[in-house]
């Protein structure tokens, strides 16, 4: 546990970092307070997590109805514990995708949007992952099935060398070169 005086420091922190942030956004054009970019900001990973929201329950639906197919008993050990991987992945997306509105719920009205927004962020970068590496898991299950274990095996090795490239490589080069841009802004 902090002391007060940490406490204090803490929310001194928060403070200044909030003031910084409003006068970055000032800066760019975007006048509005920190409260107003917290609201923005919070808005925008609802709207994210919506998104993915109907993706990740038509997979976990798919595959809560595989056990009560005709097929389902012909699948061999490895089938049926891919397949119970991928319901346990599909579950544990769910949860993940709930925690934002769990957390909400318990800072509503404590003005803590700041705090909120922060966790949200790095909740929803856990769900993207999540999102994919599902998707992968229940593609490879497909493939499996359908096509036999090589090919489920190529499928997962593609998708997630794609989920690498999409989810990692990708938005770091688009920083990288939307960072550069801004010093050549900079500049001129």
């Amino acid at each position: 546990m902090g002391t007060a005086e940490d406490n204090d420091r803490d929310s001194s922190d928060r403070k200044r970092r909030a003031y910084e942030d409003w006068q970055l956004d000032a800066d760019s054009g975007r006048h509005e307070t920190p409260s107003e970019k917290s609201d923005r900001q919070w808005t925008d990973i609802l709207q994210e997590l919506r998104v993915m929201q109907t993706g990740v329950q038509l997979i976990a639906g798919f595959l809560l109805t595989l056990p009560f197919q005709a097929r389902f008993d012909r699948l061999d050990p490895f089938g049926v514990d891919l397949y119970l991987g991928t319901m346990l992945l599909a579950g544990v997306t769910i949860v993940f995708m709930l925690i934002p509105v769990a957390l909400h719920r318990e800072f509503f009205g404590r003005h803590l949007k700041y705090q909120l927004v922060d966790s949200g962020h790095l909740i929803l970068r856990t769900v993207v992952w999540l999102v994919g590496i599902l998707m992968a898991s229940a593609i490879t299950l497909v493939f499996y099935v359908v096509a036999g274990p090589i090919a489920g095996l190529v499928v997962a090795l593609a998708t997630v060398l794609g989920l690498v490239i999409a989810l990692l490589v990708y938005p770091v080069w688009r920083l990288k070169r939307a960072r550069e841009h801004e010093k050549l802004s900079d500049v001129y």
